[in-house]
């Protein structure tokens, strides 16, 4: 009987811990969104663009700058973020020549 107990009670603790982890470990979907480059130089470093949404074309043309590229990021990004700050950025490319105009 005493076996018995302990093999419940290392069940009821396998199976509780097993539910915890369940909520723990829960993935986020990314999201792909095109960021405005501030510099006008190809750059993958995410300080150098920022998020304009409104699905207004902010490109001016010059076909010798950068103007926007995609970037992968775990949350939606706002206007006006970077894509740090949208959460763990992927530069996932996809560049468009022009100047932003903010």
């Amino acid at each position: 009987m005493k076996n018995f107990k302990k093999v419940a009670i290392g069940i009821f603790v396998a199976v509780i811990a097993f539910s915890f982890s369940a909520f723990t470990n829960a993935k986020k979907f990314a999201t792909t969104n095109k960021f405005y480059n501030t510099t006008g130089i190809a750059s993958s470093n995410p300080a150098d663009y920022v998020y304009r949404g409104g699905g207004v074309d902010r490109c001016l043309s010059n076909p010798s700058d950068v103007c926007t590229a995609e970037w992968s990021t775990t949350n939606t990004p706002t206007t006006g973020q970077t894509p740090t700050q949208a959460g763990s950025p992927s530069f996932v490319g996809n560049p468009t020549s022009g100047d932003y105009n903010p």
